[in-house]
């Protein structure tokens, strides 16, 4: 295992998965993509615009990028804009990762039904292993 893709928000359930990609990757000798994915809005007007600044996913990005770096770890960063499931698939194939690891939110079962849960689309739809961290 040489690239870890890590799906990162900034909430607890992802700087709990930091943790464990950065151990993973010190462990194996591999290095971890930080992504962090801007999540866009339809504007009404046939265009999508960023549900907050652009800057603060930098911020974001850049905190787990130092999180991982600081366990010892190798780490790039990255934003890339879309639905979050579908982007992280998407990013981790084309980056050839070997893993993916999410934290998951734990979502009450009305939650999960009506947004569904991140972890387990990704679950459902990667090429390589996932693994979720509570």
């Amino acid at each position: 295992m040489q690239k870890i893709l890590l799906a990162y928000d900034g909430s607890d359930a992802s700087r709990h998965a930091a943790t464990r990609a950065a151990d993973l990757a010190v462990r194996l000798h591999g290095s971890v993509l930080v992504l962090t994915v801007g999540e866009l809005l339809e504007s009404g007007y046939g265009t999508e615009v960023p549900v907050v600044e652009p800057e603060v996913y930098d911020g974001v990005v850049e905190a787990g990028v130092a999180a991982i770096r600081q366990a010892g770890a190798q780490a790039d960063g990255r934003v890339e804009w879309g639905r979050p499931a579908d982007t992280i698939v998407r990013i981790a194939t084309d980056e050839g990762c070997d893993l993916i690891v999410v934290g998951h939110r734990g979502h009450n079962p009305l939650e999960a039904l009506l947004i569904g849960s991140v972890a387990k689309r990704v679950m459902d739809d990667a090429h390589c292993s996932v693994l979720v961290v509570r």
